[in-house]
């Protein structure tokens, strides 16, 4: 019976050692996938803050040249209405010149011909 106790005893002592062998080993793993779970954190906030600097400068890129594209589109429409005002102009010059000769502008688009003749 004292020999039974005796194995008893081994046993508890062994089962006690088993049981602190795996405490330790959890806690281990437990530090070794808080460490590999901050790991992963980290490497995926930097790889966010990357890409999220890249799509910044695309816009702010894409954003410039669509500022610039505005102001050469306004630049165009200036050139084209000082175009037109000169056109107007140069029509309206040619229009008192012919009129002072006796030549109709419109006659002469619509006819294909003169008007009265010159005069002068």
């Amino acid at each position: 019976m004292q020999d039974l106790r005796e194995q008893c005893g081994i046993f508890r002592v062994g089962l006690a050692c088993i049981e602190e062998q795996q405490t330790h080993l959890l806690k281990g793993l437990q530090q070794q996938w808080h460490a590999e779970a901050e790991q992963l954190r980290s490497s995926f906030a930097a790889q966010l803050e990357s890409g999220l600097e890249a799509f910044d400068k695309r816009h702010r890129s894409t954003l410039a040249e669509l500022k610039d594209r505005t102001a050469n589109h306004g630049n165009a429409t200036q050139e084209l209405r000082r175009e037109h005002a000169t056109s107007r102009e140069a029509i309206e010059s040619l229009r008192v010149e012919t009129t002072r000769h006796g030549i109709s502008i419109e006659g002469l688009l619509n006819k294909g011909g003169g008007g009265s003749g010159h005069g002068g």
